[in-house]
């Protein structure tokens, strides 16, 4: 297909191979590493970038903590890259964080082009491995210290393993030890998701294939005893130390939290109606590729493709369920399955653009390409217009004159190629066009994107470094009731928390300076003291229906253990000003 001669299928039996890996490297690296240290830390990361500081601090890589005290929220296989990134250069900073992410993207989109091979042409395996390095939503927080990327790699790759090993006729032995040990990593990673995410699709697909002796046999068996082999390796000391409720905790925290407003029918009602429209928008542009496979040609004609994208397809339908009847899901949840829907995108492209398409689908390839072209132009349109007359919020896009420059140049010097290679569908014509639609999306991210967000961001490493100089230089602080992670990561330093009942109690255990955030009412300090100041830290989102609000941390100086309280109007600390 795509004009590509047979022998191309072969993947190894000559080196063409090499230059796509090397253009999907230098697309991955360029999105995801170029601009790695232009925003701060943000959002959850200096969460997970804080227990792997206390793991290298403490030496306890079993059981994931914050200030000293347990946390709950999954598996600590994320923190344990973090603290190895950490370890190697020296103390966990905004690289160290980041890394194991961006790998972990490389990594999946070269394990799809691979996977891709072995059933489809080079050409649309590129197609599909371009596809998921540049969807939207894997941009926007695949280079982040999340572990979303991460968990995507291990469980895309259990899956793609599996299906490879079923698909060639491997030992069932191999594929179900890899897809299950593959599986176990990714729990570690997340948790509960990564089993059900590889055990429903390859169940599913065997009964819908009725391969009972697949399914029910011993090699399945000893692959699940790898799995909890694997799993149980960590599972057992963290049990022994943390005990069975924390244990029960780091798995399950996290899934039933999404069940909370499950019985808020109008909420309920809302997420069901547009859940599948933000799944689709984040896979944006990708995501329109799928239409073709909505045609009876396509399953008709590529009966070759049949078992593919029975379980590709299976393995989506079967776990997008468990998040589109969670009210408080988000759509970053289904990016374990993007791996797998970009293989079905490049299926789709290959049919696509058979020279033998009839119809509509004679026009598809050609209307995608002068479509992403006038998408081209008109991106580069608008940021020359914001650039000459910004107004209102549109001053926060503006960018600098260089980047437009640039950015101008890429658009229209890659509409000029969509448009003079639109009428032809050669492997080496698609992949130069994937690639310029590639450099924009991502040009439009490292560049645009990330410029805007850093014309809004909060230096908080610089403001809890200004507090720490002034307000508590090398007093040591503890805090009464816990603090925020991106203030303790930021701190630097260990800081120990009392609980609010214990310093109402025993007010000897706080020392002259400590820090307190979000008390609730019953929760006042119980001695005399006076604010320092206030340190501003993030401005973040709380849930999908709340307003951005401020978090400050407010520093104290302990003047008694007297029941009184004495209090100064505090002075925020905001490096910026």
């Amino acid at each position: 297909m795509m004009n590509e001669p047979a022998g191309e299928r072969r993947l190894f039996a000559d080196r063409k191979w090499i230059v796509d890996v090397a253009i999907l490297t230098l697309l991955v690296v360029g999105i995801y590493a170029g601009r790695l240290t232009t925003l701060h830390l943000r959002g959850e990361e200096t969460r997970r970038a804080e227990v792997a500081v206390e793991m290298l601090r403490s030496g306890d890589w079993i059981v994931p903590r914050q200030q000293g005290e347990f946390y709950h929220s999954r598996p600590p296989l994320g923190n344990w890259l973090i603290a190895i990134a950490g370890a190697a250069r020296g103390g966990v900073d905004v690289v160290a964080a980041r890394l194991p992410s961006v790998i972990a993207i490389l990594l999946t989109t070269l394990v799809i082009y691979f996977y891709s091979t072995q059933y489809l042409s080079r050409a649309a395996s590129f197609v599909a491995a371009v596809a998921f390095a540049t969807m939207a939503q894997v941009m926007d927080i695949g280079w982040t210290a999340e572990t979303e990327a991460v968990f995507t790699l291990l469980l895309a790759s259990s899956l793609m393993v599996w299906h490879f090993g079923y698909s060639k006729g491997i030992s069932p032995w191999i594929f179900w030890t890899a897809g299950y040990s593959l599986a176990a990593l990714a729990a570690l990673a997340k948790g509960p998701q990564g089993p059900v995410y590889f055990g429903a699709p390859v169940v599913a697909f065997l009964l819908w294939r009725r391969d009972w002796k697949t399914l029910f046999s011993a090699a399945h068996v000893v692959g699940g005893l790898s799995f909890v082999g694997i799993v149980g390796a960590w599972q057992i000391p963290y049990l022994l130390e943390a005990g069975p409720r924390n244990a029960y905790g780091v798995w399950f925290k996290l899934a039933t939290n999404n069940f909370h407003s499950t019985t808020n029918y109008s909420r309920l009602i809302k997420h069901l109606l547009t859940f599948p429209l933000e799944v689709f928008g984040c896979m944006m542009p990708w995501s329109i590729g799928l239409i073709p496979l909505a045609t009876k040609s396509f399953w008709r004609e590529r009966v070759d493709l049949r078992g593919l994208s029975q379980f590709h397809l299976l393995a989506a339908a079967v776990t997008f369920p468990s998040i589109w009847f969670a009210a408080d899901a988000v759509p970053r949840y289904f990016m374990p399955l993007y791996p797998l829907l970009a293989v079905m995108i490049g299926a789709a492209c290959e049919f696509a653009t058979d020279p033998k398409r009839t119809g509509w689908l004679a026009h598809w390839w050609p209307m995608t390409l002068r479509g992403s072209a006038v998408a081209s132009v008109g991106l580069a349109a608008a940021v020359v217009a914001i650039a000459l007359q910004p107004w209102g919020v549109l001053v926060r896009l503006q960018q600098p004159p260089a980047f437009v420059s640039l950015f101008c140049l890429v658009c229209l010097a890659a509409a000029a190629i969509l448009l003079s290679l639109h009428r032809r569908a050669r492997a080496n014509e698609i992949r130069l066009a994937v690639t310029c639609i590639g450099c924009v999306l991502g040009l439009t991210f490292t560049g645009f994107m990330l410029n805007t967000r850093v014309n809004v961001q909060i230096d908080a490493a610089a403001n809890v470094a200004v507090a720490r100089d002034t307000m508590i230089g090398n007093a040591p602080l503890t805090s009464v009731g816990p603090l925020p992670h991106q203030f303790v990561f930021h701190f630097d330093r260990h800081i120990p928390m009392i609980k609010p009942a214990d310093a109402a109690e025993n007010p000897e255990l706080v020392g002259p300076i400590f820090a307190v955030w979000n008390l609730l009412p019953e929760e006042e300090i119980p001695f005399e003291y006076e604010v320092i100041g206030e340190v501003q830290i993030d401005r973040f989102r709380e849930g999908r229906d709340h307003q951005d609000e401020e978090v400050l941390v407010t520093v104290c100086r302990k003047l008694s253990d007297s029941p009184t309280q004495t209090a100064i109007l505090p002075a925020i600390i905001d490096a910026r000003k």
